[in-house]
């Protein structure tokens, strides 16, 4: 099965990024700290995960 590599500009990510946070309706400052109390929903937990992939693309 081949691999597909799929890419992104960084205008696409941070866009992507935004996208993200308008679904879960909080900032990056308010998804931080509900991490870092432990209360996070399902949604926003994969919101989390992918939030956190675009920013080790964008550095």
């Amino acid at each position: 099965m081949p691999i597909e590599t799929k890419t992104a500009s960084r205008g696409e990510l941070e866009a992507r990024r935004d996208a993200i946070l308008t679904r879960v309706g909080l900032t990056m400052d308010e998804l931080t700290e509900r991490r870092r109390s432990g209360s996070m929903t399902a949604d926003e937990w994969a919101a989390w995960e992918e939030l956190d992939g675009i920013g080790y693309l964008i550095g």
